[in-house]
């Protein structure tokens, strides 16, 4: 099973995930970005804070970018 990196690009940050996941297709590579990053934009709501400019960026096991996932898309 493929293993997927879900790091956080926010302006000149970058946090990058060391562990990534195992999924089996990169659409449920997409799918666990969208549920992670409405949970993380729920936290920052909660606690008043911006999230203008975050992003996963989700990246295979060989490093390359195969998904991006601006976090303002999960906001109703």
């Amino acid at each position: 099973m493929p293993r997927y990196f879900f790091h956080i690009r926010e302006h000149n940050a970058f946090d990058e995930d060391l562990e990534g996941i195992d999924l089996p297709s990169i659409d449920h590579a997409h799918t666990e970005a969208l549920n992670a990053a409405r949970e993380i934009v729920a936290e920052l709501v909660a606690q008043r804070e911006q999230i203008n400019g975050m992003t996963f960026e989700v990246c295979d096991e060989s490093g390359s970018l195969v998904h991006r996932l601006p976090f303002r898309l999960v906001i109703d």
